[in-house]
């Protein structure tokens, strides 16, 4: 990147969903109300752990806030997370609680074809719990955070940060969770589908994206990001957009790779570059993404988004 890599000294604190992953992939076109025969893995995930984990295989200094289930999956989370490097000392022990879980079917092309989803434990992480992690928060060079938090739980971070607020909205059903603090996100970033739903749209009306990013500043965001799949993303800052196209890889598995943009994003908002090539960064974080059958590809280092992105000039 042009202006160099993050600081070591710079913290990147993510407050958001932890849970286990359980994707199907089935190896033909989908039946409806039939069983399906299909590769079955499961493996660590949720949105804000999704943001942590490439961020600290980019080399960021990152801590996680989140709650983890008091079961075996829940204790297995949390021990992962820290063998990666992530800082937990700050997440919630959810005691009675099962740790969230996330089920994802997939179709033959490796897109989602449904999803569901048990963050009960996230409940738990509520601004008054938050409260008592004021110092870790308030220690962040950038909050990350998703829409996976209860509204109040999102106000009191609104409230409360020291610091530029990235802003996942996760699903079209929690996407409206940004609407009470919009004017306190630095990026928004969210796909046309979460954008229709926040700015109270049908999705055809929000297909032309840049358009739409240019609505939600109107609401109030400082920067969006609109990502439309194929057709690349596009993003508005001010008086400034652009767009990035997309990077044209083989999709294995296109579950994580929103997660890896957006933290793509946020590791070029703290190298502090333009967002010209912070959206084509994360374009490419998330190529590498949609190459691997983990939500968070293993394979995810600078050198290997580098290489992406030279590719794709070439």
């Amino acid at each position: 990147m042009s202006s160099g890599a993050v600081s070591a000294s710079q913290r990147v604190v993510v407050v958001g969903g932890a849970n286990t992953d359980i994707v199907g992939t089935p190896g033909s076109p989908l039946v409806a109300r039939d069983s399906n025969p299909a590769a079955i893995c499961s493996s660590p995930g949720g949105v804000g752990r999704n943001m942590a984990e490439n961020l600290v295989r980019l080399g960021v200094r990152t801590s996680l806030v989140t709650a983890f289930g008091a079961d075996e999956a829940g204790t297995h989370l949390e021990a992962h997370c820290r063998e990666l490097g992530m800082d937990t000392s700050g997440s919630l022990q959810a005691h009675g609680v099962p740790g969230s879980r996330y089920v994802a079917i997939l179709d033959d092309q490796g897109d989602m074809a449904l999803a569901m989803s048990d963050m009960r434990a996230l409940e738990l992480l509520t601004p008054a719990e938050l409260d008592l992690r004021r110092e870790l928060i308030q220690s962040a060079d950038l909050l990350v955070t998703d829409a996976n938090l209860a509204p109040e739980s999102l106000a009191w971070l609104a409230e409360n940060a020291r610091c530029p607020i990235l802003f996942d909205p996760v699903s079209t059903a929690k996407s409206v969770r940004v609407l009470p603090i919009i004017a306190s996100i630095d990026v928004l970033k969210c796909n046309i589908i979460e954008a229709a739903k926040i700015l109270g749209i049908e999705p055809e009306d929000a297909a032309d994206a840049a358009s739409t990013a240019r609505r939600l500043c109107d609401l109030g965001a400082k920067t969006a990001v609109v990502t439309a799949g194929q057709a690349g993303a596009f993003w508005v800052q001010g008086s400034d957009e652009g767009h990035a196209p997309a990077f044209r890889v083989g999709v294995v598995n296109a579950t994580g790779a929103g997660d890896a943009f957006s933290a793509g994003i946020a590791y070029s908002r703290l190298a502090a570059v333009g967002m010209g090539e912070a959206v084509r960064f994360a374009s490419a974080l998330a190529a590498l993404t949609l190459m691997a059958e983990e939500t968070v590809s293993r394979q995810v280092s600078l050198e290997a988004v580098d290489h992406i992105m030279k590719a794709g000039a070439s």
